[in-house]
């Protein structure tokens, strides 16, 4: 029994220390617990910091500083500037330049005669203010000799009608045969034995500038008193003498004729402003837009002023010139001549037209009234120096 007891009381069998955690109810159930309270602990307080920095930065933009207001202010300013901008600019400031250049209107002679567009006999015209603008009312004061005078001032000029012979015989013209006369001239030179086979006015009439506006092609023949006797289609009026240019410089002849316009120094071409080129060895140069036509029985390139090459001229220094202006198929007719100093600077009105000096032999020249291109009505008038040279 002894032994038994003995075994039974060994250190083995004794009963372990229990630590302070588990004597405080402590185990893995407690710790699972806590661990989930310091987790959960953990994410609010990561969840309330996020929170709290998005509503702080949301609220504590400063308000913008008064420099920065000031420059968008300038900003929006520039930019309705922009946008009300009227859309051609150069078309405004061309408009006030050529308005500025442009001289007051000649007082007329009150004349209590109701005036009209045409005076006199067809192709004389009542005289026009000068305004440079295309169009112009009726006109007022004395007849402007469209096709020349019979007083022998100015460039001598016959009208050639291509569709009758010197003895008033049919030629068997047509338009096409007609222009092919005309080129056949040209290239010979402005042979004068090209034309003698067609009927030639007796009397000459004298230019000294040629603006013919918008009319009747009809207003050639009778001009020159031959309604009766010439139809008003395939004829030309060759117009001859010598001139002075105003000053040394490099000049352009500029022109536009409905048909036939072609220009010629001391015996050298120097503009075809026909509709079809006449002369092939110039080029048809184009270089403005067409806006003081209003027909529209053509479009471009009908109405736009042709000019030449830039041909040097000495002041006072004689030169003969030619000028042959034609109607091809009947209708309408008008004809416009311009020279100018290639080193000046052109001048151009608000449709972007330019203000070209008029080729004129004398300074008083009054411009008609009618539908024309535009001009600069600064006289920069030639020297007549000879009429009659045939």
């Amino acid at each position: 029994m002894r032994t038994a007891n003995a075994t039974s009381g060994s250190g083995n069998d004794r009963p372990k220390k229990r630590g302070w955690f588990v004597t405080i109810g402590g185990g893995s159930f407690s710790i699972s617990i806590l661990l989930h309270v310091l987790f959960g602990v953990g994410a609010t307080f990561l969840v309330v910091e996020h929170f709290q920095k998005k509503h702080i930065n949301f609220h504590a933009t400063e308000p913008p500083s008064q420099h920065t207001e000031i420059e968008h202010k300038v900003e929006l300013a520039k930019r309705n500037n922009v946008e009300s901008a009227p859309p051609d600019l150069k078309r405004i400031v061309t408009k006030d330049v050529s308005a500025i250049t442009l001289p007051e209107p000649p007082e007329l002679p009150n004349d209590e005669a109701t005036p009209t567009a045409m005076s006199g006999m067809e192709g004389v015209m009542g005289m026009g203010l000068g305004n440079g603008l295309g169009k112009g009312g009726n006109g007022g004061g004395g007849g402007i000799p469209l096709f020349g005078a019979p007083d022998g001032s100015g460039l001598e000029g016959y009208l050639y009608d291509l569709k009758q012979t010197p003895d008033g015989k049919p030629s068997g013209m047509d338009p096409s045969r007609y222009h092919k006369v005309l080129m056949d001239f040209v290239n010979r030179n402005w042979d004068e034995a090209v034309l003698a086979a067609y009927y030639k006015s007796s009397s000459p009439l004298y230019v000294s500038q040629i603006m013919i506006p918008n009319m009747d092609a009809e207003a050639g023949p009778k001009a020159f008193g031959l309604d009766s006797e010439v139809q008003p289609k395939m004829w030309i009026v060759w117009y001859k003498g010598k001139v002075a240019a105003p000053a040394t410089a490099n000049y352009r002849f500029a022109g536009f004729c409905d048909d036939i316009l072609l220009v010629r120094i001391n015996g050298k071409p120097v503009l075809d402003g026909s509709i079809s080129p006449v002369d092939t060895r110039l080029p048809q140069d184009r270089p403005w837009p067409c806006a003081w036509e209003s027909w529209a029985g053509y479009g471009p390139p009908y109405g736009q002023l042709r000019q030449g090459p830039s041909i040097p001229f000495t002041k006072g220094e004689k030169v003969d010139i030619d000028i042959i202006i034609g109607e091809e198929p009947g209708g309408q007719f008008n004809a416009a001549l311009f020279v100018f100093d290639v080193e000046k600077p052109i001048l151009f009105d608000g449709a972007g037209q330019p203000l070209l000096p008029l080729f004129q032999l004398n300074s008083d020249s009054a411009v008609p009234d009618g539908e024309h291109p535009p001009y600069l009505p600064i006289p920069e008038p030639w020297q007549l120096l000879e009429t009659t040279v045939r």
